[in-house]
This record gives structure tokens, C-alpha cells and sequence, in this order.
């Protein structure tokens, strides 16, 4: 990021600075939407509702940071065009800390989305729903049930027919 010391330098630095300052928070901004808008559709895919309390309050907690970090970053371009054209040594001062403020909750945002997205993926949901930890959860075992069978792409049915084992894969694994 752009230097704080000595923003008070000659005009041409000022301009050099602040423009790197600003094409820098241009290349995270995008990367920060990108991430907002994917977690703003997430809750609506067939797998969130799998999802345990603490993955869900994990989940809310990098919606907030992501939504903070968007508006903290979009923060400086703002100021920029609000203030005299003459201030360029506070406009770069402020603009490099409310940028660095905004890079934490982005980073938040990033960990607490591959959190869940982890947890989701490996179904790690060891913390019981009631948030009692002396209890262990349970997973459900993929293993088939009596009376069921393995097909050769993993799904289970009902059927002893070699036939019925193929077009139960077909039919459940596409």
C-alpha cells in the first residue's frame, strides 16, 4: 500500500501515491464483490439447511464482515471525489488507513467462508445443535441399511438384479 510518511511532499508524489493507492483498492474491490454476491446466494442452495448452528453463525459472521468490508473499501474513491482536489496529503493518510481497515474484515470474511465451506464439505459438525458439548453428534453413515445394496457408483436400492444395480447408478449418480 501507499506510504504514509512524508505525504506532504511535492504534488506530483501526492498525485503518484494516491493513484497507486486507488488501483490497488481497485483490484481488491472486485474480489470483495465477487465474494459478497456469492455468499449473498449461498443460502438459498440445497445444502445450506445441512448445515449445523455454530456453520450457520460462522456463515452470518463472514456476510457481515464481507458487507463491512465492501463499504469500508469503497470508502476512500468516495472521499476522494467529496474533497478539494488541493488535499491530497489527508485524503492519502486517511485513504491508506480505512484501507487497511477494510482488508479485516475481508480477511474475516475469506477464513469464515472456508470455515463453513469446510465444514460443510467435510461434515464436521461435531458441536451438538443445543451447543452441549459432553454429547458427540452424529453423522449419518453412508453404509446401505438392511436389505439395500451397493451399486458400483456407490448409491444404494433395493434390488438383487445386476440389471437393476446399473440402471439404479445411472439413474442416481447423473
Amino acid at each position: 500500500m501507499a506510504e504514509t510518511d512524508d505525504v506532504d511532499g511535492h504534488p506530483d508524489e501526492q498525485r503518484r501515491r494516491y493513484r497507486e493507492l486507488l488501483e490497488e483498492l481497485r483490484t481488491v474491490f472486485p474480489g470483495a464483490q465477487v465474494l459478497f454476491a456469492f455468499l449473498l446466494t449461498v443460502p438459498f442452495s440445497a445444502r445450506f439447511d445441512e448445515l449445523d448452528a455454530v456453520g450457520t453463525q460462522i456463515f452470518a459472521l463472514a456476510l457481515v464482515s464481507v458487507g463491512l468490508a465492501t463499504v469500508v473499501l469503497l470508502a476512500p474513491a468516495a472521499y476522494n471525489r467529496l474533497t478539494p482536489r488541493h488535499d491530497r496529503g489527508p485524503r492519502i493518510k486517511l485513504g491508506v488507513r480505512v484501507a487497511v481497515v477494510g482488508m479485516m474484515p475481508l480477511a474475516v470474511a475469506v477464513g469464515s467462508s472456508v470455515f463453513v465451506v469446510g465444514r460443510l464439505v467435510f461434515q464436521t459438525n461435531s458441536v451438538p445443535p443445543s451447543g452441549d458439548l459432553s454429547q458427540p453428534r452424529s453423522v449419518p453413515s453412508s453404509r446401505p441399511s438392511s436389505g439395500e445394496q451397493r451399486s458400483s457408483c456407490g448409491s444404494s436400492f433395493r434390488s438383487r438384479d445386476a440389471t437393476a444395480d446399473s440402471v439404479g447408478c445411472a439413474v442416481v449418480c447423473v
